[in-house]
């Protein structure tokens, strides 16, 4: 993994809602940015009510050999499993107010669709396919077997 090993890890199963923008420096590409768009569904208070699903869209950004991975096989609309930690920072803008900035920083990128196609089958969602539910057990079972899973004794509390 790209990351050291900690708590502070996100993952992620969306699809990528913007195109992919390179960060560049001296006319290479060190990163990229997109956003992801992941569901949620809402939660209502009264029983009659519809549960009526909602998005987020987390800001993501890559460095390193994940950027030129994401920047060479992905783009705006596929679905990908994430697997990063979380990160905020700020900076002085232009008019010399301070910016708050959040963001996930991507460790690891899985792809999971077949191929290119963009039938309806890989436009559902992660609850009509069992699929895409399968192959995030994959994910998760390789990644509990990799060592870098965080077990109830490596938290502090």
């Amino acid at each position: 993994m790209a990351y050291s090993r900690g708590v502070n890890q996100i993952f992620l199963l969306g699809r990528i809602a913007t195109d992919i923008t390179p960060i560049e420096k001296d006319g290479k590409a060190i990163g990229c940015r997109f956003n992801l768009v992941v569901d949620r569904p809402a939660v209502s208070k009264e029983k009659e009510t519809a549960r009526q699903q909602t998005c987020d869209y987390i800001p993501c950004v890559c460095w390193s050999w994940v950027s030129k991975h994401v920047l060479d096989k992905y783009s705006k609309g596929m679905m990908i499993f994430a697997i990063g930690s979380w990160s905020s920072g700020s900076y002085m803008g232009r008019d010399g107010k301070k910016v708050y900035t959040n963001n996930c920083v991507i460790g690891e990128v899985h792809d999971l669709q077949n191929g290119n196609n963009t039938s309806g089958a890989d436009l559902r969602t992660p609850y009509q396919s069992n699929r895409v539910s399968d192959d995030v057990d994959d994910i998760m079972r390789d990644y509990q077997n990799s060592g870098n899973a965080i077990s109830p004794d490596d938290l502090p509390f």
